[in-house]
């Protein structure tokens, strides 16, 4: 069972990152444990993905996949199977329509969640994402924070005091922050920042 859930987060995970060949062999070993137990949703969740997949690399058979699943679903009224997949789903829904043999009622209540969920969540396994650049720093906003009261001067129970933080809270942002720039102790830590333009 941990399994499944395993397989279903590592799909996703290789989908935003773009990595089909890792998500088709992951999606094999999901569809053979659907098939096994005898688990539709299972079943139609990884020709769903399978579809987006096809979609993102130009194979045109994503069409078909798409419809027999949005066929099958139907007859389990299933429309959160496809609503949960937002943004990653809803421009092959527009591109493919309301195909043949799928109730219009149904369709437009499956484009009309997926919608309002694209519309929720645009990023969601979205190709158009940002991406961090390889070797970018990316520091949380209150690491930033105190590195920022660092470098004006202040100390840690000052800057613990300015932010109504703990001095144990400051400490861990401080650390957090000279792992992420590689440094080891402040000065070299505000160096970085300043080069990375940071501060």
């Amino acid at each position: 069972m941990l399994e499944r859930y395993c397989y279903n987060t590592f799909v996703r995970v290789y989908m935003a990152q773009q990595r089909y060949d890792k998500t088709a062999q992951i999606l094999m070993r999901l569809r053979s444990y659907a098939n096994m137990e005898k688990r539709p949703w299972l079943q139609m969740e990884g020709d769903l993905l399978e579809s987006i997949i096809r979609y993102r690399t130009g194979n045109p058979l994503w069409k078909t996949e798409l419809t027999q699943v949005l066929r099958r679903a139907e007859s389990y009224h299933f429309v959160r199977l496809f609503c949960r997949e937002g943004a990653a789903l809803l421009p092959l829904l527009q591109e493919l329509g309301c195909p043949e043999g799928v109730d219009e009622a149904y369709w437009q209540e499956v484009l009309g969640k997926t919608r309002t969920m694209a519309e929720a969540y645009p990023l969601y396994l979205s190709t158009n994402a940002p991406a961090a650049l390889p070797g970018a720093v990316q520091l949380s906003e209150r690491a930033l924070q105190v590195l920022r009261l660092q470098d004006r001067g202040l100390t840690r129970s000052e800057i613990a005091r300015q932010l109504q933080l703990s001095e144990r809270s400051v400490k861990y942002q401080c650390e957090q922050a000279y792992h992420k720039l590689g440094t080891s102790n402040k000065v070299e830590a505000l160096a970085a920042a300043r080069k990375l333009n940071l501060l």
